[in-house]
């Protein structure tokens, strides 16, 4: 299965296992066994020298790693049509609105179904390793509502590449190791997981952005699409006997309005106890009443990923909302029944006169498990 200007995405049963691996070369990364966030050059589409337009026009039907901006990388773009009859797509790459779109999705039979297609991709310094969970992401937009299913039945989504075979695309991966979530309006995170065994692909890791329908009239078309914040994470592999828990402090408190004064830590460990590292866990504050906004390297908001270090340890910055109250912050690891709660409180210079008024003496650095009796 290959991405190519000329065909569009599709998984075979055996596309899920990779090659034998052979010799491990490029940076030190790589050969190491270093886990974690990956940076993914101008994955926030904002560096002015990658920024430009390619295809579209008739001339040119299909072209492959096509150079976008002064910089001509590191995305390129990909495209293809059907000369005098389908344009080639429109491929976008906008610093100033940090996006890339794919636009002019066309399909139109003539004697049979012919359509259009295009990919942004770029490869990595990063070679694939045996026995580790390759999990990335993109912010995707279409202006309306989104689904998995409509994703897929379009071909439209997220691809993992070694060279130009594609191991894992969203389009097409079992449903457990694809996820589509509102952040606003109409911006989606699309994720995709992809765990290597213990061979590993020979070739680099290379990540595209794809809009390549296939035999689709217009039934299921998607005429064109928005990426954006693309980010690569790489760490160990979990399942259900994944253990997540509670790290140092799980109660604190703060004033309304200001940070927690330390960061909710969590712990990720194996069956046996071991700390994993590179693992992605996701944190959820409250939406409404009291609550706080939490931070991570990857997010900020009532909703956050956050990953975990050499001693398997995710840590979550908070800062109180301007609302008083006790409420409980959880994380979660996917695929696992283990949890981490976190018991914060939010209290105000009036809140804690009121109990003063009153005879009682607050807990200001306690959690809600006493708030039962001031709130």
């Amino acid at each position: 299965m290959t991405i190519q200007a000329t065909a569009c995405i599709r998984k075979t049963a055996a596309h899920w296992k990779l090659a034998a691996m052979a010799g491990v070369m490029g940076l030190s990364f790589a050969a190491s066994a270093n886990a974690g966030l990956v940076t993914v050059p101008n994955g926030d589409f904002m560096q002015a020298g990658n920024a430009g337009s390619v295809g579209g026009g008739l001339l040119t039907p299909s072209a492959t790693d096509v150079p976008i901006g002064t910089d001509g990388g590191p995305w390129k773009g990909n495209y293809s049509g059907a000369l005098g009859i389908v344009a080639p797509p429109t491929l976008t790459i906008d610093s100033n609105a940090g996006s890339a779109a794919i636009s002019g999705i066309l399909g139109i039979s003539v004697l049979d179904i012919v359509t259009n297609g295009g990919f942004f991709n770029q490869t990595l310094p990063l070679p694939y390793e045996s026995t580790k969970r390759y999990t990335v992401w993109t912010d995707i937009r279409i202006g309306s509502v989104l689904d998995l299913g409509l994703l897929s039945n379009a071909d439209v989504g997220v691809a993992l590449r070694s060279g130009t075979s594609v191991v894992a695309d969203s389009a097409s991966a079992p449903a457990n190791l694809v996820d589509l979530s509102l952040l606003s309006g109409d911006t989606y995170r699309l994720t995709l997981v992809y765990d290597t065994d213990t061979s590993a692909a020979s070739g680099n890791v290379d990540i595209a952005l794809f809009d390549q329908p296939s035999d689709l009239l217009t039934a299921n078309l998607i005429g064109g699409v928005s990426f954006g914040n693309v980010d690569l994470n790489v760490g160990a592999i979990t399942d259900a006997t994944t253990q997540l828990q509670v790290s140092g402090l799980g109660s604190m408190s703060a004033e309304v309005n200001t940070p927690f004064p330390g960061t909710l830590k969590a712990l990720v460990t194996d069956a046996d106890g071991s700390p994993l590292e590179g693992v992605v866990v996701q944190a959820n504050a409250p939406k409404n009443g009291a609550s706080a906004v939490l931070s991570t390297a990857l997010d900020s908001g009532d909703s956050v990923r956050a990953v975990t270090d050499d001693d398997g340890i995710a840590e979550i910055g908070a800062t109180a909302n301007g609302i008083a109250g006790c409420y409980p912050v959880t994380v979660t690891l996917p695929g696992s029944p283990s949890r981490a709660v976190f018991h914060l409180r939010n209290w105000s210079v009036e809140e804690m006169a009121g109990f003063s008024a009153r005879g009682v003496i607050p807990y200001l650095l306690q959690d809600s498990i006493f708030c039962d009796g001031f709130e």
